[in-house]
Parts: structure tokens; sequence; C-alpha cells
């Protein structure tokens, strides 16, 4: 079993942890739709989707992955 501990610090508050977030062209006025969180070791992964009804292939595959 595991705690989550929050942090107000945001995602880069660990150490070895990275982000950014970019715009890839999704939304409008260039608004940042896309983040890319990166560690330097090997660490416990997580996923949230959409509960829309219509969402993008991409969604649709990882959400059929199940597991990392």
């Amino acid at each position: 079993m595991y705690n989550m501990i929050y942090s107000q610090a945001g995602v880069c508050a660990s150490d070895g942890f990275f982000a950014d977030g970019i715009s890839a062209g999704l939304k409008a006025n260039d608004a940042k739709d896309m983040a890319f969180i990166y560690s330097d070791t090997e660490c416990e992964v997580a996923s949230v989707f959409t509960t829309n009804k219509m969402c993008a292939a991409p969604i649709k595959h990882f959400r059929n992955m199940g597991d990392f």
C-alpha cells in the first residue's frame, strides 16, 4: 500500500522530475495543450483520461493498454 503526499509546489517539487507544457496547435491562440513529465529514474506511473464519449484515437488506445 502507499500513502499519497500532496504538494502545492507542483509536479517538479520532487528531485529528479522535470516538466514542461507546449502548444501543439490543438487549442486556439497558441494555448498550451500538451504536457511532458520526465523522471531521471524509473518510477510508478498513473493516467487520467477524459470521460467524454467523443475522444481521439490515442486516448482510446491508451485506455485499452490498462496497466503500464
